[in-house]
C-alpha cells in the first residue's frame, strides 16, 4: 500500500498541474494463462462508500481481474487492496446465488431453493397478517445502509425497531457535522484547501471516501 501511495504521487508529479481523466481511453487485459484478451467492463466498487470507478475483466464468464478506472473522475485509476480483493467474494464458493428456504428444524441446516417471487409472497403475507392482528412490533428491520426505499417502507408498515447501522455508526460524526455545517455528510474539498487541519486520522489510510480524497491531497500537494 505505500509502493501504491508513492507511485501515485509520482504519477500526481509528472502529470503537473491538474489531472484530466481521458474518457476515450480505453484499457485492455490479457489472461495470465492462455494469453487470451479479457473482456473488461467498467462498474462500480461498492465495497465501502467511496464508490470508486473500477473495470472488471471476465475470461469468458469468469471475474479474473479487478483494478481501478483510470477514466473515472472520483478515484482517477486508484483502487485500494479492499476493492481488488472484491473477485474473492464474487467467486467465493460459499457465496450465495438465489435465495433458500429452511425445511427442516432452526439449526438443521436444511435449505430448499426458492424462487424470488415466492420469496416476495412469503414476507408480503407474514407482515400483512402482522399488521391485521396488532402484532407489527415483532417486524425488526436491520438497515445496512441509508435508502430511500427502504424508509418509505418502514413508515408504511409502521415498524419501530430497526437497527439502524449507519446512524450507529456515524452518530458522533454526524453530530459534529450538523452543529458545524448543518449537514451531516460533507465532501471535502481537499484539492483546494490551503490548510486543513487534521485531528489523529491518517487521510491516506481511512476515510469513508478513501482513495479519492487521499487522491485529491496528492494532487494539492504536488501542486
Amino acid at each position: 500500500m505505500k509502493t501504491g501511495l508513492a507511485l501515485a504521487a509520482g504519477a500526481s508529479a509528472s502529470l503537473g498541474a491538474t489531472y484530466i481523466p481521458d474518457i476515450n481511453k480505453k484499457t485492455k487485459a490479457v489472461s495470465r494463462t492462455s494469453l487470451k484478451p479479457l473482456r473488461g467492463f467498467p462498474t462500480t466498487c461498492e465495497l465501502c462508500p467511496a464508490g470508486c470507478g473500477i473495470i472488471a475483466y471476465l475470461n469468458g464468464g469468469r471475474l479474473v481481474q479487478i483494478l481501478g478506472n483510470p477514466n473515472h473522475p472520483n478515484n482517477q485509476g486508484g483502487i485500494c487492496a479492499k476493492g481488488i480483493a472484491g473477485i474473492n467474494l464474487v467467486n467465493d464458493p460459499e457465496r450465495l446465488l438465489y435465495p433458500l428456504k429452511r425445511i427442516g428444524p432452526r439449526g438443521g441446516g436444511q435449505w430448499t431453493r426458492i424462487t424470488w417471487d415466492e420469496v416476495y409472497s412469503t414476507l408480503s403475507l407474514r407482515i400483512k397478517e402482522m399488521i391485521k392482528e396488532g402484532r407489527i412490533d415483532e417486524l425488526l428491520i436491520d438497515k445496512g445502509k441509508d435508502d430511500s426505499l427502504l424508509e418509505r417502507f418502514i413508515l408504511a408498515v409502521g415498524s419501530t425497531h430497526i437497527i439502524d447501522r449507519p446512524a450507529l455508526k456515524n452518530i458522533n460524526r454526524d453530530t459534529a457535522f450538523n452543529s458545524m455545517a448543518g449537514s451531516s455528510f460533507l465532501i471535502e474539498d481537499v484539492g483546494r484547501s490551503r490548510t486543513i487541519l487534521n485531528f489523529g486520522a491518517n487521510p491516506y489510510s481511512n476515510h469513508d471516501l478513501f482513495i479519492g480524497l487521499a487522491r485529491r491531497i496528492v494532487n494539492a500537494r504536488v501542486e
